[in-house]
Parts: C-alpha cells; sequence; structure tokens
C-alpha cells in the first residue's frame, strides 16, 4: 500500500493501522484525521542499545572494560572505543577532558553474578559492593570504571521486566 502523502487526508480508522506501518522519522509523509475517529496513536518503537560514557583516557579505560569481558567492536583511539554486550546491544567511551561526577548507573547483566564477580576479582578488578541481594529481587554488585563512571553488574532474570509489581495492561499511564 502506498505512503499517503501529508496533504491528503485519512477519513477512517482502519487507515490507522496502515499509517502506523508506513510511520518512518525519515518519511516525508505522515498522516491527518479529518473527522473524530477513534483515537489511534502512532507508536514508533524504541529500544535503548547504545550508551555513550565519557573517559579522560579511552585506552586506559577500554583496557579496563575488555578485562571485564566485553567485546570491543571499534577503536579509534585516542578518541572513541565501541563495545557490543552479548544481546547485540552496544555501549562505547568518548574522550573528554574532562569527566564530570555523575549519579548514572550503568547496568550488565550476568547470567551468574557471583561467578562473575569471583572472576573479575581474581584479575584485579576492584568492586564498591560485592553481590547482594536487593528487596527488589536483583542481585547486585557495584564497581566503577577508571574515570568514575557507575558500574552496577546484575543479575534480575525475568523480574528485571516482570516484576511482581508489574502494572497491568488496564493500569492508567501518566
Amino acid at each position: 500500500m502506498a505512503a499517503i502523502p501529508w496533504t491528503e487526508w485519512a477519513t477512517s480508522a482502519s487507515s490507522c493501522a496502515a499509517e502506523k506501518n508506513r510511520y518512518r522519522p525519515d518519511s516525508q509523509y505522515t498522516a491527518k484525521i479529518a473527522r473524530p475517529v477513534p483515537v489511534c496513536l502512532i507508536m514508533v518503537a524504541m529500544n535503548l542499545n547504545q550508551v555513550t560514557l565519557p573517559a579522560r583516557n579511552v585506552e586506559r579505560s577500554a583496557d579496563f572494560y575488555r578485562r571485564l569481558g566485553f567485546t570491543q567492536i571499534v577503536s579509534a583511539l585516542p578518541r572513541y572505543a565501541r563495545f557490543e554486550c552479548q544481546n547485540g546491544a552496544t555501549f562505547s567511551l568518548h574522550a573528554f577532558d574532562t569527566v564530570l561526577p555523575s549519579q548514572t548507573v550503568v547496568y550488565f547483566e550476568c547470567d551468574d553474578l557471583d561467578a562473575t564477580y569471583e572472576r573479575l576479582c581474581k584479575l584485579g578488578i576492584e568492586f564498591n559492593q560485592a553481590p547482594r541481594d536487593q528487596i527488589w529481587l536483583w542481585r547486585e554488585a557495584y564497581l566503577q570504571d577508571p574515570d568514575g563512571n557507575i558500574i552496577c553488574l546484575y543479575h534480575a532474570g525475568n523480574t528485571r521486566r516482570f516484576p511482581p509489581w508489574r502494572l497491568s495492561d488496564d493500569s492508567p499511564r501518566l
């Protein structure tokens, strides 16, 4: 089905589903509703799959993340490095003259947190907190990278997405 130019008007709820499938951020097309029809929200799927961390010395920080076990996929030293996680998500390091203290925490999930913790301790990685069970049903260990970025290694399993207190599908959302 061809896209509807923005100058034309979608006139029924059935066209809403078609528009949802057509929407692309780079598209020159969009849908307008000319008369009252059931509300159709065009939801754009977004996934968090890339985080960039600041580093004063990218080479030093890249070595740290390789020691944690991440696969380095880009090396543009001394300014940039990128790593891939097992699930395909990526994170990168970008050079900054000054790295300001941050309260942001980057979480990396481990299938076996305790074994990972033991392996990293044997490699000389220092932790701020050993693995500990949390009241939100996760097990977490904390450390910092060479620039002070806070890292949490954790295991949550299904409770990350499906905690007992997850909102039901019909719960109101703000």
